[in-house]
């Protein structure tokens, strides 16, 4: 499931040759992991890179204080 509202934020890590990274949400300070697939020119991203985005739920898991969380991942990453 998508959330229909577009993101901005800026890219803060990248893992190149494991084709994922993370980005900084402009509102919020969240950060969210993003997979190469998700964005057409991964190679060309930078660190501090300004990007729009997507977010999908992901996976369901159970965070440190025991209570049950979903990843929230970017999706249709891309540069601005």
């Amino acid at each position: 499931m998508f959330n229909e509202d577009e993101k901005t934020g800026k890219v803060t890590a990248l893992m190149y040759g494991k084709g994922y990274g993370f980005i900084e949400a402009s509102e919020g300070g969240k950060s969210f992991f993003f997979h190469a697939a998700q964005t057409r020119d991964f190679e060309l991203l930078e660190i501090g890179d300004s990007v729009v985005f997507f977010l999908r739920m992901g996976e369901e898991f159970t965070n440190r204080d025991g209570e049950q969380e979903t990843n929230l991942n970017a999706v249709r990453v891309r540069s601005v």
